[in-house]
């Protein structure tokens, strides 16, 4: 098993492109950081080289999951909403369920684009039927609300259709992807390329992508 030396001072270099060679190498060589190095990297001032790591480490163990466990619930009130959102994310990817009622608090910040998105994947895809309600309600407020981004509104409507199979929701996202904004295509597309929304798994699948 290969060690990496200086993770503290390449971290800290004055060199911008020093602290992500550092994580590629991490990454391409399979090392295995102690929790004291996983603090270096979530200590660091930069979101950015945070969000960089966790979204490329797989070797944590148990330990460090629980440590990116409390992490988390420390920073899902961050004001860098695309940081909030890598946080979901991680979550999501490693199954940290204590925070779903936070992400059903997060569907009501209308101004956060990405952790709002983020939820709305997470909540479906982990989902939790003793707050069944409150994401069902969530949902609906995001779509019936202009505050909201469209993205956020195409997702909304595809995973209200899924859940309740109520053909008034298939009618919103046709009409999002045919008068809404160009972006919600792709966002429909990424939605639908997703293993579970494939037709395999999702009957309708092969209907909606012929709007695209």
């Amino acid at each position: 098993m290969r060690y990496i030396e200086n993770i503290e001072a390449r971290l800290s270099s004055d060199q911008f492109d020093e602290p992500y060679d550092l994580i590629n190498e991490i990454i391409n060589d399979g090392i295995i950081i102690s929790n004291d190095e996983l603090r270096l990297f979530l200590n660091h001032e930069d979101n950015l080289i945070t969000s960089d790591f966790i979204g490329k480490y797989d070797l944590f163990n148990p330990e460090q999951i629980k440590l990116m466990e409390s992490y988390i619930i420390k920073n899902l009130n961050h004001e860098d909403d695309l940081f909030v959102s890598d946080l979901i994310d991680f979550a999501n990817k490693w199954q940290i369920l204590s925070i779903y009622e936070e992400c059903i608090k997060i569907l009501s910040r209308s101004e956060a684009e990405h952790s709002v998105f983020s939820s709305i994947f997470f909540l479906y895809e982990r989902i939790n039927y003793e707050f069944i309600e409150e994401f069902y309600g969530g949902l609906n407020r995001i779509i019936d609300s202009q505050d909201y981004y469209q993205n956020a509104q195409v997702a909304a409507c595809f995973y209200l259709f899924r859940l309740s199979h109520d053909v008034k929701y298939l009618d919103d996202l046709k009409d999002y992807i045919q008068n809404g904004q160009d972006m919600n295509v792709d966002v429909l597309k990424n939605i639908l390329s997703l293993n579970y929304n494939q037709q395999e798994y999702f009957c309708y699948h092969d209907n909606i992508i012929q709007w695209l």
